[in-house]
């Protein structure tokens, strides 16, 4: 049998959605969407059609608040695990895999002095291990900037920047101490050449490199419609990428922003294949 056909035998096709859902407590920091909008019976079966439609092998979800109801609709398919921001909030991440993949371990990655909590799981795909971290840094969003000068409001975004390139040498020293294989799936807060992202491309590959003027978020939190790429699916290169869904690209003259009667999220949910 030659290379080629080998490498085919033994390789694995598996599916990933990255999907940062909102929080239901966050109903209130969107005054320019229709609150009905934003209710969870609104939202929930938008989400659930997302992820049935979709059916990855693996979902990592964000902002994630109702760990329970989605791990119900789910169960019968999936296995589920929650690791819950640290300090006062509700919300966490979640990491869903098929019951075809073996889970060998989990756990929740707390960073240093932070809220900001990674769920990490020890996955084997046909007797292949890797490790799967789904993240949210820090964001900082909900600083008030309007009262800052132009050196002041520079200095609050390099504060932000720095915490969340901490955060990802954190998490890197975690993953390389495990010496396999390895994604980091989830939302940076961090638009692509800034600090944490630049660091996590030395490391991994993210599955949506290389394509321009794309979006993740699109959202309308005061006057200043925002469009922003901050969300990623990173592997490291023993992982072969096989396609990705297309992402929303930047027009002018858009006005429909997120979440609204239609999608249910302020973020683009992310899906990639991979060949393992």
């Amino acid at each position: 049998m030659n290379n080629d056909r080998e490498l085919v035998f033994c390789s694995s096709k598996f599916s990933i959605m990255s999907f940062n859902m909102l929080a239901d407590s966050l109903d209130d920091s969107f005054p320019n969407v229709d609150p009905k909008f934003l209710t969870w019976e609104h939202r929930k079966p938008l989400i659930l059609s997302i992820i049935q439609d979709r059916h990855p092998d693996i979902i990592v979800l964000q902002e994630c608040d109702k760990f329970d109801e989605i791990n119900e609709f789910l169960k019968a398919n999936y296995n589920g695990m929650f690791s819950q921001k640290q300090k006062e909030h509700t919300d966490g991440v979640a990491i869903f895999v098929r019951k075809n993949i073996k889970i060998i371990w989990t756990h929740t990655f707390n960073f240093s002095n932070r809220s900001q909590v990674a769920c990490v799981a020890q996955l084997s795909i046909d007797n292949k291990p890797f490790v799967l971290a789904g993240v949210h840094l820090k964001s900082s969003e909900f600083e008030n900037k309007k009262t800052l000068s132009g050196n002041e409001l520079k200095a609050h975004d390099e504060k932000f920047q720095e915490i969340r390139a901490n955060q990802v040498v954190e998490l890197f020293i975690h993953l390389d101490r495990l010496k396999m294989p390895f994604m980091v799936s989830g939302d940076f807060n961090e638009e692509p050449g800034k600090p944490a992202t630049l660091l996590m491309d030395k490391i991994a590959i993210s599955a949506y490199a290389g394509i321009p003027h794309h979006y993740t978020t699109y959202k309308k939190r005061t006057e200043m419609i925002k469009h922003q790429t901050i969300d990623y699916i990173y592997a490291t290169k023993e992982f072969k990428l096989h396609s990705v869904l297309p992402v929303p690209k930047i027009e002018d003259g858009e006005s429909d922003f997120l979440p609204n009667a239609n999608y249910p999220s302020d973020h683009v949910y992310l899906y990639a294949e991979y060949i393992f």
